[in-house]
């Protein structure tokens, strides 16, 4: 690995964004500063596309987006799908059994839509984003008594403020027990489901082929379970100072907390003249 720097892909959820969730003003302008010298910036998140299309706008729509844990890579120029996996129906109908059984609140995500659960509590957060960035494209949709996910294609499955107790009763759903599908944690205390291997790792892996970078040359930003793939695939992980402490293990940098310029901070400690002189190491 070389002294210099080819790619930057940052989570967004506890990483990029504050505990308000806004982009951080000087990472706003560092982001600017390394797209400009031709550094390609990609968002990964485990958010559906119409909860990041926001952040994808603020910092310019140059590259797709990683959404949905891995099991999407989505283009905001022309709101389309480059790249998605399906979960096998199989293990949606176990899925579906195990939460209509257990009376487990649950959202569902397809390549063009995320359907909300009516009653969950914390639907007040995403409001801004429901009304100003998804709604004119029909891609948040409430769940109703005769709402069905099994006659859908989804991308991924999720159980919000996912506690103990139901985790316990979730690792021994088969599909999940024998490691048929992808099962992790995220922002929220949420339990993610996606198809097996579609994960933030292996769309860094595809967008490295597409874009002709180096992941040896990238650096990724993340702080939970779902970003452990991602930063292991890279040559320069980091994770903010308030990560989960086993990812933080992971990295070979801590930068400063999420929403207080964690990207700014790792890019002048680990590469220091970037920013200043604009001419990359090595």
């Amino acid at each position: 690995m070389t002294n210099k720097l080819e790619a930057l892909i940052t989570d967004l959820d506890g990483s990029l964004l504050s505990p308000h969730h806004q982009i951080g003003s000087e990472d706003l302008q560092t982001i600017a500063q390394l797209k400009a010298l031709g550094i390609p910036v990609f968002i990964a998140t485990g958010r559906n596309q119409c909860l990041c299309r926001r952040y994808a706008m603020e910092i310019g729509l140059d590259y797709p987006t990683i959404t949905t844990n891995g099991a999407q890579i989505f283009d905001f120029t022309t709101n389309t799908s480059l790249h998605h996996s399906i979960i096998p129906p199989e293990y949606v109908c176990e899925f579906y059994d195990f939460v209509t059984a257990h009376g487990i609140t649950y959202f569902v995500s397809t390549p063009t839509a995320c359907y909300f659960h009516p009653e969950y509590a914390e639907l007040a957060i995403f409001q801004d984003d429901f009304e100003k960035y998804a709604y004119p494209y029909n891609e948040v949709l409430m769940m109703d008594d005769s709402f069905d996910p099994r006659t859908l294609d989804l991308t991924k499955m999720l159980i919000p403020n996912c506690t103990q107790d139901i985790l316990n009763l979730l690792n021994e759903l088969p599909c999940v027990k024998n490691n048929l599908v992808e099962h992790t944690n995220s922002g929220f205390d949420c339990m993610d489901i996606t198809a097996k291997h579609a994960h933030k790792g292996r769309c860094a892996k595809i967008l490295s082929k597409q874009y002709g970078f180096s992941l040896e040359n990238t650096m990724a930003l993340g702080d939970n379970f779902n970003d452990a793939d991602m930063l292991a695939c890279v040559g320069y992980p980091i994770v903010p100072a308030s990560a989960d402490k086993k990812i933080r293990k992971m990295a070979n940098f801590v930068t400063s907390n999420s929403g207080q310029n964690p990207i700014t901070t790792a890019i002048h400690h680990l590469f220091p003249d970037l920013l200043v002189s604009g001419l990359l190491n090595g």
